[in-house]
């Protein structure tokens, strides 16, 4: 048996962990643990996330290492009590850290490691202004540049970030790493697509407006009576409805990955109008089961997808272009080809793939003798766009 290579992931119970950041991190896991030892190290201030990784251990046959907060002055998140001692007491050659936001947590991984540890860190960058409270975390951006300064690989979502890390740190080793789907789950169905419009997201955070998406389904129920809408995730089940609309809506709250899977493959169109996404993976899942998108033409959203299709890019305050889009999009039949493309590009194959050809370029095979290191990692199955560390800059 190849020896594994030791993988630390650093956490904080202030990660999201029932949403897209714990779904990547998850993914990312499952995907790489032939090659890696993986253990997760977080806080228990919060008890949802803290249960979420515990169980996801246990699940997998992971090393758990709980520990107490640890916060600071001037940093959102709970910090770490157990970082310093958990670093020095082994040899780590890999530890992850997550979260631009994360600025207790980060600062303790960085003043804890040796120079002999590759730091990965996965931002996952978001303006400050979607954070509350921001003007409260006054040591947040300094902290930010110094793990994009400090790390071994930077791994952002999108093209746009890459360039973002590059403005803030220009020696930034920042390489575009898609978060990768599980195309073999997330496929198109059999059965017939519905007169139905989806959106999947947390209803709870602003950032998502869900004002601007209820005022453009209702414009739309009122052009079209037989549509239905579907409305799934966090707090979507405590939305307020036009009485006049209330028969039309499904308001389901948290949901099954098989129901979730039934939503996407037999809706006609999924809407998401949030002011910003990092990534957007309810946007890569719809796709992925053949879905046609309307969503919020970010810098970060064009240069993810502008070139597949069945993805409607829109300024989501121009109400006249929301509406001409989601029109196109219901009238959208190439099901099949929109999967193909979508799922070519954000596979876990196409995705992880790129970011273990990264890791294995800090660490030569022959640093853990000849039965450890990564294998050479074929990339010629994988589309052109993918392939490839850090891509020119664009803007956008």
């Amino acid at each position: 048996m190849e020896k594994k290579i030791p993988y630390l992931v650093v956490l904080a119970s202030s990660c999201q962990l029932y949403s897209g950041t714990g779904v990547a991190l998850f993914e990312w896991i499952r995907f790489a643990k032939g090659y890696f030892e993986f253990s997760i190290c977080i806080d228990n201030l919060t008890p949802l996330n803290y249960k979420i990784a515990r169980d996801f251990c246990l699940a997998e046959g992971l090393r758990f290492f709980p520990c107490g907060p640890l916060q600071w002055a001037g940093g959102g998140d709970p910090g770490n009590a157990m970082v310093p001692l958990l670093v020095g007491s082994r040899k780590w050659p890999l530890i992850e850290f997550v979260s631009w936001a994360n600025t207790n947590v980060n600062l303790a991984v960085l003043d804890a490691c040796t120079s002999d540890v590759h730091l990965i860190y996965t931002p996952h960058t978001q303006p400050t202004w979607t954070i509350p409270h921001a003007k409260q975390l006054w040591a947040l951006e300094s902290a930010f540049d110094r793990m994009l300064s400090d790390s071994s690989l930077v791994c952002c979502d999108s093209p746009a970030e890459v360039e973002t890390v590059l403005r803030r740190v220009p020696s930034a080793r920042a390489a575009y790493i898609p978060i990768g789907t599980d195309t073999s789950h997330f496929r198109p169905g059999e059965a017939p697509r519905m007169p139905r419009l989806l959106v999947v997201a947390d209803f709870n955070e602003a950032r998502k407006r869900t004002d601007l998406s209820l005022s453009a389904i209702y414009r739309l129920l009122r052009r079209n009576p037989t549509y239905q809408v579907a409305l799934a995730g966090r707090n979507s089940d405590k939305v307020e409805i036009l009485p006049e609309f209330a028969t039309r809506f499904e308001c389901l709250g948290y949901i099954s990955d098989t129901e979730l899977l039934e939503l996407y493959q037999r809706s006609s169109v999924f809407l998401l109008l949030s002011d910003y996404e990092a990534f957007g993976i309810p946007i890569v899942e719809a796709l992925a089961c053949g879905t046609p998108v309307v969503t919020t033409a970010t810098r970060e959203a064009i240069s993810l997808f502008s070139e597949l299709p069945g993805c409607y890019l829109v300024n989501n305050l121009v109400e006249i272009e929301v509406d001409a889009a989601i029109d196109a999009a219901i009238r959208q039949k190439q099901h099949e080809n929109i999967a193909r493309m979508a799922s070519e590009r954000f596979s876990l194959h196409a995705a992880y793939t790129l970011k273990l050809k990264a890791i294995q370029v800090l660490l030569p095979r022959q640093d853990f003798g000849c039965d450890g290191g990564i294998p050479q990692i074929v990339t010629a199955d994988l589309p052109k766009q993918t392939v490839g560390m850090i891509p020119s800059t664009t803007e956008y």
